[in-house]
């Protein structure tokens, strides 16, 4: 788990792609916001553009309230994988924000 900025805690997993190409997967980065206020989707993609490689930049940015984990407090990646909906309010697409 990574902290960004002291704002958000971040774990990433891979989706299917959305392309349907079976080979393929698309990284998704789950946060956790650290304080009330919302996240700045647009600058956490900005922030991932500067200092990651542009492939492992997420294609999509989930904000949950919490990320699972197990009684050895391991991260449950797959629970969010399982519920992972890309039309879903709290998910954000890299390529709406790209250009911008």
């Amino acid at each position: 788990m990574v902290k960004l900025s002291g704002v958000i805690q971040e774990m990433t997993g891979f989706i299917t792609a959305s392309s349907g190409a079976p080979v393929e997967s698309d990284l998704v980065a789950a946060i956790v916001p650290m304080t009330s206020t919302p996240p700045d989707i647009k600058g956490i993609f900005d922030i991932c553009l500067r200092g990651l490689e542009k492939n492992s930049v997420p294609f999509y940015i989930e904000v949950v309230s919490e990320i699972p984990k197990t009684v050895s407090l391991k991260n449950l990646g797959r629970v969010l994988k399982e519920s992972f909906d890309p039309k879903a309010s709290n998910v954000y697409k890299y390529m709406d924000y790209a250009g911008e």
